[in-house]
């Protein structure tokens, strides 16, 4: 029925950022027209990268998908954070969208401008429709973390895309 037995929660960290998707019990996951999946498991794939890098590292300029700030409402949207995540049957099916919603937790760097209690917007991306959107709600920056100089952000969303 594709409803979720455990809570699940995967993370993904690379220099010195991290992100990770929380799946709670009892959420159906479905696809992107809504039908819950008919798979019998499920792989999940969370990945970030961090906004600068040394060597070889991947940063988040090199997966974020282009026009982020294409759109009309004339705002210069300016990435702190990134998360990819990815979810498939293993019947290949896509899921899309969640019962219940899911939590997404992201470090964003410390930075200029970037300080605790700052309100974050929150874009999506959908691979299939190659577009970004920019959700209805924003999210808070906690408190600095000096070990990882970074600032925790947490929400919740019922559907998935690139966020």
């Amino acid at each position: 029925t594709g409803t979720v037995a455990t809570e699940v929660a995967v993370q993904a960290n690379q220099s010195g950022t991290a992100a990770g998707v929380t799946v709670p019990a009892g959420t159906v996951l479905q696809s992107a027209n809504g039908t819950a999946i008919a798979g019998t498991s499920v792989n999940m794939n969370v990945a970030t990268a961090a906004k600068t890098a040394t060597g070889d590292a991947v940063t988040l300029a090199d997966v974020l998908p282009q026009g982020l700030n294409q759109g009309t409402d004339n705002l210069v949207r300016v990435p702190l954070a990134g998360a990819s995540v990815t979810m498939a049957d293993n019947q290949g099916n896509k899921i899309k969208k969640f019962s219940s919603p899911v939590t997404v937790n992201l470090n964003v760097p410390a930075g200029p401008g970037v300080a605790a209690g700052n309100m974050v917007s929150v874009s999506s991306y959908d691979e299939d429709t190659g577009t970004w959107k920019r959700d209805e709600f924003s999210a808070k920056l906690g408190a600095l973390n000096t070990a990882t100089n970074t600032f925790p952000l947490s929400f919740q969303t019922d559907h998935l895309t690139l966020s």
